[in-house]
């Protein structure tokens, strides 16, 4: 829902390519295009220079995922989403009742989601 809510058909959604299975399939089930991305292999988390080299003209958001528990550079992540005009849709299924800064985890996307 949080995909339809902020893209349209034959959009993309930049993704890391190290997630579980879901991640794809909730991108490519609205009929958007999911672009897989390399992770820093320090933190498991988008590479967000190989994110900015995959952006196309239909490119429309970015969906990281704090995958182990890691949320990586938010504050990196979403200054690349503003610099190129991309939502965040924040997966933060594997980072339930982390905190970054002070604040939830799954608080900060254009939405956030737990998704199961």
């Amino acid at each position: 829902m949080a995909v339809a809510a902020i893209t349209r058909p034959g959009d993309e959604v930049l993704v890391q390519s190290l997630t579980f299975v879901a991640t794809f399939q909730a991108i490519s089930a609205r009929a958007r295009a999911p672009v897989a991305c390399e992770v820093y292999p320090e933190t498991v988390t988008l590479d967000l220079e190989d994110a900015a080299r995959r952006i196309t003209p239909r490119t429309r958001a970015v969906m990281p995922v704090h995958y182990a528990s890691n949320p990586g550079d938010l504050e990196a992540l979403y200054d690349f989403a503003r610099r190129h005009g991309l939502r965040v849709i924040e997966d933060a299924a594997h980072a339930f009742g982390c905190t970054d800064k002070g604040r939830k985890i799954g608080s900060f996307g254009d939405p956030g989601l737990f998704q199961f």
